[in-house]
Parts: C-alpha cells; structure tokens; sequence
C-alpha cells in the first residue's frame, strides 16, 4: 500500500473545514497574470530555447516556483491545478529531454529535477508521462552517477524519484533489486550528509512495499542503515518520518519483524519510540511509529521491551493530545493500535503488577486502617505517664550530680564523669546510695511512723520491688603478654588481663575475706535478650552476683548485727571488688508506680546501669587504673498489657480494627501473589506490601509471647518474691523493645505507601513520577555517601587514636562520622589540637556545601523538563515520556487537564499578541506595490509599463497658477501640523498601555512562575 503525503486532516482546529486563503494585492495580480499566460506559455518558451542552458534554468526555475506558489496559496485560492497545464503543454518529456541534454551541468539539473518532483506530487496519474521517454529511469539515475561529489543534484534526483514513485503504474516499472541496492549504497555512502539520507529514503519507502523488494531490502542490510539513519537524525522531522514509512512499509510476508526488535544488540525497539516521542507533535510521525510499534508488540519476546520504554502511556498521551474533531483521522489510527500495546502489559506480569493501581475502595479502607493504626498510636500504654516516669527516674538516680572529692569547693560530678573504678564507687555510694537507700527526710529527720511503708520509696512516689542486683564480669590472667618489668615480675600473671571474650571470662570463685566470697552463676536462660552488647564488648547473662535488699525496720543503722545494703557497699569497695580483672558491671533494679496504681496503669520502671572497664595494666588502691564506659538505661513497663474491662477501651478497640485492617490486607497481597507468582517479588512496592504484612505478623505473635510467657508469669513472680531476691524482667523488655521496632519499620512502610497511592490523584500523579525517576540517582547518591562517611570515619581512627568517646574503634567513628552528618555539629573529643580541629571543619563544610547539595542538585536535575532532551536515554521509558509531553507542550499541545493559571496566562499572552500585530497594522507602510515589481522580475512575468509621449504633454497642459499653488501648500502645512500633533497624541497613548501591559506581565510572571513567559512587550 502506497504511503499518502497528504494531510491526514482536512479541518482546522476549530472543526471547519479549510477556507480559502486571502491573497494580497501583489499575489492577486500574479495570479491573474499566470491564469492569463499559463503554465503552458512557459513550457512552450523552454521547448523554444530548449537548446540554450540559460533559457531552460530560467524556464524551468519559474515553473518551479509557480508550483510552490501553488503549495503555498493552496487549491481552492488558486483555481486551477497547474499540474494539468504541465503535463498537457509535455512539461515531463522536456525536463527529460533536459536532464538527458544537459546531464554534466548541476546548474541545470537542480531546477529540472524540482519541477519533476513538483509537478509528479500536483498531478500523480500525469506522472506515467514519465515513462514515454525511453530509458527514463537510466536518464535520472545518471544524474546521481555522474555528480556523486554534488550533495544537491542527488537529493535532488531522489526527491524526484520518490515523487515519480506515488503512481503505482511508474513504481512497478522502475522498481527493481539494482535500483533499490543503489539507493541503500547512498545511504550508506552519504550517511553524513541529512539531505541526502532524507532524499533517499523517500523513493525506498513506496518501493519495499512489494515483497521481492523488501527481500532485496533486507538483505542489502537496509534495516541497520535505516535504523542508523534515524538514530543520527532523530531531531530531523522528515527523515524520521520517512524512516518510520520506510520500516512500516515493508512487507509483511517477507520481512520477519523480529528482525527489526533484534538489530542493534534489542535496542530496535528502544530506538523507535525514541524517535516517536521526539516527534509527537507531528501527525504523520505518530500514526506510522504506533502502527510500527503494534506490529513488533505482537512479538512476546517484545513485550518487555514495550513496556520498559512506555509505549501504551506515550499512546496515551498522543489520545490526548489529538482530541477534537480536528484530529479525528489521527484518534482513530492511534486507538487501532492500542490494543497491542494492552496485550504487552497483559501478557507480563512484571508489567502488569508495576501497573496495577489501587481502586478508590481499596484507598479508602487503606486510609482507615492507617487511621486506626495513629488512633492506637495516640491511646498507646506509653504515653505521657511513662514519660513523667523516664525522667523522674533518670532525675532521681542517673542525672543526679555529687560531690566526688571530700572538698566541698569541688565540682559537682555526674555519670557522665565517670572515669574510673574510684569515680564507679563514688557513684554507688552517692546518688545510687541516697536514691535507693534512703532512711530519712530531706531535713535529716529519720522516719518515725510507719518506717516499713517509707522504706525503700525513690523519689516520693516509685517503690523499689526487691532490691538491687550487682552482677560483674570477670577474666582470668593469661602468660601470653611480656612487659620491659624487673625479672621477678616477668612470669606474674597478674599484670595480664585481656580484653572480655566468652573463652577469657573468669567463672572460678573470688573471695577477699573478711569483705566478700563470691561464686560465678550462669545465666538463667539461654535467650538471646541475655547477651547484651555494650560499647566494648558483648556480655552474656552470667557473672558473679550480689543481692543488695532494700532497707528494713529492722537494718536501719550500721550498729545491728546485720550489714545492711549500705555497709555491704562499703565492704566491696573495702576489699576491692573491682578490680583489674574486671570487666563490666551491671547494676539493675526495679520500680514500681504506686502512685499510678488506683489509675489501672499498672507501671514499672527497669533500670540498668553499666559500667564497663578497659584493659588495666597497673595495680592501684582501687583495683585498675584502665577506662570506664557508663551507660545507663530506664525502661517503663506495663505488665498488665489490659488492665480493667478491656473490651470497652478505646486502644484494645483500635487493635481489634487494626486486626481486621492487616487480615483484608494480607487477603489482598496474597490474591497477587497467587495472580503475578514469582514476579510478584520482583516489583519493590510489592515487597514493602508483603513486608507490611510480615511486620505485622511479628508483631501479633510478639504480643502473644508477652502476655503468654513474660507478663503474667512476671506478675506472679513480684508477688510472691521477698525482699531477699530479685526479679529479672529482661525478658519482657526484650519484647517491649522489639515490638516497638518493628512497629516504627511497619509505620514508616505504610506511611510510603500511602505516598504511592497519591498516584491516583491527578494533582499528585506528576510529583509522585518525577520523585521514581529520582529513585535511582538517590540510591546512587546513598551509596556515594555511605563511602565519604567511611573514608573519613577510617581517617579519624588513624589520625586520633586517643579520642576514646569518637574514634576508640571502627564502627565507634563511623557511628560518630553519621551523627555528625545528621546534626551538622559534634564534639568528637576534638579540643585542644589544631589537626582535630582542622578535621572537623573539612568534614563539616564538605558536608554542608557539597555532600548535601548533590540531593538538592538531583531533584532539580528530576524536576526540570527543559533538561529532559538531554538526559532522555534509549532505554529510559519515563524519560522518553517526558520528552513527548514536552514536544507536545512546546508546540502548545495540551498533555494534561489546563489550571486556571495556565489558561489566564494563555489569555494574556494572545491579548498581547493581537494588540502587537494591530498597532503594527496601523504604523505599516504598505509596500505591496514593491513585493509585486521583485516576484514579477523573480519569475520572469513583469511587463514594459512604458508610458506614451502624448500623455506626458497632457501635463504641462494642466499646469496651476503661482497664487493657487502657494495657497495649496498652506493648506498642506496646517494639515501637516494637525496631523504631528494627532500622532504625538496617540504614541503617548500606546507608549502608555504598552507600559500597563509589560506591568501585568511582570505581576503574572511574580503570581504564576516563568515557565511559559508571555511576549515581550518591548518588542513592538
């Protein structure tokens, strides 16, 4: 089927048909003059002088521009079709006859072959003329063999070989293997030339319709040259189009379409819609690409290309770019095709589970369950009650500051200052000691009435449960280490204690009697909440343990029988409990709320304080000298998870919804998974679906394990336990915390997953696509980052190895180089030296002015349309995408629903427009007079206008008088005055609306942005 150069709409954009072109005065005339001499006048000069170079390019040079003038004014304007004259006046066999006469000279040849061209598209049957010359087809081709160093002459042939070619009867008589393998050998040889490549594929794509040429084609590697051709042109309207005709025309039965989706290493595919995309604006680019890329979707192996390069969106967006009666033609050769493009996305799963949207019942019970979950969040056990408690606690017994040296000028010290084993026995006797063992009011009276009852109460309203545990980890001296001592100390193993390890930890008997005999106990259980990892090591549950009792009654003084918990500390610190073989101590124990009881709280408090001591390499009074890293911990609990009539609370109510929410969740991902199978896994929302459903199943089951083994067995635990012993509730925080952990990982999936349901809505559908385009730079940037962090977290081990908080270790630096990244400022044991100084800045600026400008510079890159040519890469659908809404904008056609800013912006921008060309009609000197005399001079048709002696006579017969001539000219003088004056008048008067205009322009430009900027006043 031949392809069709005419519009594919015969209406304009209002949806009436095309009217005739008004014509000025001097276009007018010469189309009187053309009607009244013809076409045929010219043709009979030329067939004249036919011998002459000179009179054939003239001749043929006007014939050539009465056609285009014919193609410029249009059908109806014009009249008549000069077509018909041509041929009928033999135009075709006397450009022949030129072309055969005058085949060495390019002067000659260019005209000539232009009129061919022309004259074969105004009249297609007269084309068969062409054939009564003998050897036509050799006449013309001859013209490229014999000028192959003249670019013009053989576009020039090609253009007219391609319009010769419309008529079917020439195409099938000049059509054959040695013409085709010819006209692919220029493109091959002159693929640097565009109007070359351009010219050559127009001839080619009316002759591979026939299927013994599309074999010819095939093999003579026309596919590679064409698709290579379109690659390096792609920009080029025409000769994409033409390319795109060229691969659409070729015939089915011969040409195997895989050919085209495998060429170029499978990058066929990715290269048309590129091409396509380019140019959307362009009717004829749109319905041959599309109906190009239906024929390569029927491939399966395609289908995953269609879909990574977003044909069926592009489709789309041409569906709604074309609308209107305007484009009806155009509507329908897109929506034939989109039902191949359908089939691709259908037919993979990958793709159709990266396409699937939600319903608005879906987004709607989605938003409830969200709802339910921040409702449960705001009624949550832990609230501001354990908050109070936290900070009342850390108050009371952790942040508490005291006097270290017996000096009462001395400055005031907290666990922070905490550094050695001295400052640990400091702490215990001071705060620890005055918290938990307190005997008397904060006047120094002792209590009197009731002292069981006020015993043992910290900060006026927490009862300790039990007492205190001490439990300390110890190693065993090794011979493996050798110091530079005297030779009586060389073999003493006391000088060499390791670092903590399992293997190296200490587990016989100590004893230092009279003050203390202990005995090393394992751990109770063997869960993973026993070990705990603190900052230098990872110590299990086990140790050597001492019960400190609260106070009673009876121990209120030092002068009993008994030692109380007081005196008991004053005996280890006395024998020198820690000592160089120690290695981490920690003290816990528990509180309980009274005050919040009759308010069914039921609120405990676990505190932990550790205290952990690097390696000591000397003996000292107090046991070692090496470093010691405190930390402490104060965790609120609820045992009681549903204290009271449950089922009527607002938070077991919210979890009853959240149940019932993660059910109908988890009913619909499986229904995918049973519908996509392995893809399912492969799309990065589905996986944050299914990783929202195991959250929650683990944190189902969690609950469970706490109500069922830790809270209930804990409760009866306190209640039956003395004052003798103390209660390990390890295990419920352990499930306290994890809980807490995964329920923040589940929010934050949730909370991104409602971000991607904002796609359905059209006024975030835009934002929500650019920021997935950003994915990737952002995960490269991530990765970027995670190196700059560890290049300088490797620099601060090696540079300060004495900074102990910052840089005592790897991760300890790189914990340091992140936080410092967060909060833009760190101290990082960093006073006193020039070089840690130094170090902090660089990686503070570079993180301020560099690291983080590169998000800032990636979104903007994302976000900014106009950069989207540039960056568009054959394999990038989304970009591909944004090139075609972009094409389409720039040409003003609408890819989305027009805002309200937009249309009055579009409205500014015409008023502005038609006021320019009226004042530039009203100021224009008319000059149609001059157009007329250089067209006719141009096309050889301007007449002897000499004017004859007997009227030059007239005039000197008609001659005025003196008086009547200076009274004439008086009169012209005023009206030239009133006229200055009318003039001055009204440019001030425009000079003063062009001033409002540029005025509304700039307030428009402030209101709506300047991405579309209304014409420049100025330039009228």
């Amino acid at each position: 089927m031949a392809r069709a150069y005419h519009p594919l709409n015969d209406v304009d954009g209002d949806g009436e048909v095309h009217k005739a072109v008004e014509l000025t005065e001097a276009e007018t005339e010469l189309l009187t003059l053309l009607k009244a001499r013809g076409v045929p006048s010219i043709c009979e000069s030329v067939s004249r002088e036919i011998n002459y170079a000179w009179a054939v390019l003239s001749g043929f040079k006007t014939l050539a521009n009465v056609g285009n003038f014919y193609f410029a004014c249009g059908g109806q304007t014009f009249g008549y079709n000069p077509g018909l004259d041509f041929f009928g006046a033999n135009g075709m066999q006397l450009a022949v006859f030129a072309l055969h006469k005058f085949v060495h000279n390019e002067h000659v040849l260019v005209p000539v072959l232009e009129c061919i061209d022309i004259y074969s598209k105004l009249h297609v049957d007269g084309a068969l003329e062409f054939l009564a010359a003998k050897d036509a087809k050799e006449i013309l081709m001859k013209c490229v063999r014999f000028h192959d160093n003249k670019h013009d002459v053989i576009a020039s042939a090609c253009r007219a070989l391609g319009s010769l070619v419309m008529n079917d009867l020439v195409k099938e008589s000049v059509s054959s293997p040695d013409l085709v393998l010819e006209l692919l050998g220029l493109l091959k040889r002159y693929d640097h030339s565009l109007p070359i490549c351009r010219a050559a594929l127009i001839p080619l794509g009316f002759l591979v319709t026939n299927a013994p040429i599309t074999a010819t084609f095939v093999d003579g590697n026309g596919l590679a040259l064409t698709m290579a051709a379109t690659k390096r042109y792609v920009k080029d309207t025409e000769l994409v189009w033409h390319a795109v005709g060229t691969l659409n025309g070729l015939h089915a039965k011969t040409l195997d379409i895989r050919l085209i989706h495998s060429i170029f290493d499978f990058t066929g595919v990715p290269r048309l819609v590129e091409a396509v995309a380019s140019h959307l604006d362009t009717e004829e680019v749109t319905v041959e690409g599309f109906q190009l890329l239906s024929r390569l979707a029927a491939l399966p192996e395609a289908y995953r290309s269609i879909n990574d390069c977003k044909v069926l969106d592009l489709a789309y967006v041409a569906l709604f770019a074309y609308s209107g009666t305007a484009h009806r033609h155009t509507r329908l050769a897109i929506k034939s095709t989109l039902h191949s493009f359908q089939k691709c996305a259908l037919f993979d799963p990958r793709e159709l589970a990266r396409r699937e949207r939600a319903s608005r019942t879906d987004i709607a019970l989605y938003v409830l369950l969200l709802f339910c979950f921040v409702l449960n969040s705001a009624f949550s056990l832990y609230g501001q009650h354990s908050s109070d408690l936290v900070f009342a606690v850390r108050r009371a017994v952790v942040d508490t500051p005291w006097n270290a040296e017996p000096s009462p000028d001395s400055a005031m010290t907290t666990l922070r200052d905490v550094h050695s084993i001295a400052d640990v026995w400091s702490f215990l006797q001071g705060p620890v000691q005055s918290a938990l063992f307190q005997d008397s009011w904060y006047n120094g009276d002792s209590f009197a009435d009731d002292v069981d009852s006020q015993l043992g109460i910290v900060d006026r309203t927490n009862m300790l449960l039990g007492g205190v545990e001490l439990r300390l980890l110890r190693v065993g001296a090794t011979a493996s280490c050798n110091f530079a001592l005297p030779e009586h100390h060389q073999d003493d193993p006391k000088w060499c204690y390791p670092h903590f390890s399992e293997a190296a930890e200490l587990k016989t008997p100590v004893s230092r009697l009279p003050y203390f005999e202990d005995n090393w106990s394992a751990a109770t259980t063997h869960s993973d909440y026993q070990v705990y990892r603190g900052s230098l090591a990872a110590y299990p549950g086990s140790g050597y343990r001492r019960f400190l009792p609260r106070l009673g009654a009876n121990l209120t003084s030092d002068t009993g029988s008994d030692c109380d918990s007081r005196c008991e500390l004053a005996k280890l610190r006395r024998g020198r409990w820690l000592d160089e073989s120690s290695r981490a101590l920690f003290v816990r124990f528990n509180l309980y709320n009274a005050a919040l009881y009759n308010a069914a709280l039921d609120l405990h408090c676990v505190v932990q304080l550790l205290f952990e001591f690097g390696v000591a390499t000397a003996g000292s009074s107090e046991g070692g000298s090496g470093e010691v890293v405190a930390s402490a911990e104060v965790t609120p609990l609820h045992l009681s998870q549903y204290p009271g009539l449950f089922v009527v609370q607002p938070r077991f109510l919210t979890e009853l919804g959240i149940l019932v929410g993660v059910v109908w969740f988890a009913h619909k991902q499986l229904d995918k998974l049973l519908q996509y199978r392995l893809f399912y896994f492969l799309i990065p929302n589905h996986v944050a679906d299914f990783s929202i459903v195991v959250l929650w199943a683990a944190v189902l089951v969690l609950r469970l394990q706490s109500i069922s083994q830790a809270a209930f067995p804990m409760l009866l635990t306190l209640a039956e336990a003395s004052d003798s012993s103390y209660v390990d509730l390890g295990a419920s925080v352990h499930y306290l915390r994890t809980e807490r952990y995964l329920t923040a990982i589940c929010s934050v999936l949730m909370w991104l997953r409602l971000i991607r349901l904002a796609k359905t809505f059209k006024s975030l559908e835009s934002t929500v696509d650019k920021l997935e385009r950003a994915q990737a730079l952002l995960q490269s940037y991530a990765v970027l980052l995670l190196v700059y962090v560890l290049g300088f977290a490797h620099a601060g081990v090696l540079l300060f190895p004495s900074a102990r908080s910052s840089f005592r270790s790897y991760s300890a630096a790189i914990a340091t180089m992140a936080r410092t990244l967060a909060s833009r400022w760190h101290p990082m044991d960093m006073a006193g030296r020039v070089d840690k100084q130094v170090f902090r800045l660089l990686f503070q600026f570079s993180t301020s002015f560099v690291v983080l400008n590169i998000v800032v510079a990636i979104l903007r890159e994302r976000f900014d349309s106009s950069r989207v040519r540039a960056k568009a890469a054959a394999v990038d659908g989304l970009a591909m995408l944004e090139l075609a809404k972009h094409q389409l904008e720039a040409h003003g056609m609408r890819v989305e629903e027009t805002s309200f800013a937009k249309k009055l912006r579009a409205a500014a921008t015409r008023g502005i427009t038609k006021l320019k060309l009226a004042t530039r009609d009203i100021l224009a000197v008319s000059d149609e007079a001059e157009k007329l005399s250089d067209l006719k001079k141009a096309w050889g048709l301007e007449q002897d206008e000499s004017v004859p002696e007997d009227k030059t006579a007239s005039v000197t017969d008609s001659e005025l008088s003196s008086d009547e001539t200076s009274r004439l000219l008086a009169s012209a003088e005023e009206y030239e005055e009133k006229l200055d004056q009318q003039i001055g008048i009204f440019s001030s008067r425009l000079n003063d609306m062009f001033a409002r205009l540029g005025n509304f322009q700039s307030y428009l430009d402030e209101e709506l942005g300047i991405d579309e900027p209304v014409g420049d006043i100025n330039d009228v």
